[in-house]
């Protein structure tokens, strides 16, 4: 989440920003499973889903047959 300050414009001209200026952002909280891509065995492309997206365990073998994509799920 971002979030952007007003910009005020006073009636001379110059530029007023308001006294409480909040940024915060959220980064998304990612899986224990990761995605070694294409037939890499951890030194070529590595992808790990948000939490809760993961793919099946159907959809996992399907991919290791067609594309030689390997999951893997953290040790933890």
């Amino acid at each position: 989440m971002i979030v952007v300050m007003d910009v005020m414009m006073t009636e001379s001209g110059e530029v007023k920003y308001p006294d409480e200026q909040i940024f915060k952002i959220e980064l998304p909280e990612y899986s224990e499973w990761q995605c070694y891509l294409f037939g890499s065995n951890g030194e070529g492309i590595c992808w790990r889903p948000v939490k809760g997206k993961e793919p099946n365990w159907f959809w996992r073998k399907m991919q290791y047959f067609c594309f030689g994509n390997r999951w893997v799920k953290d040790d933890g």
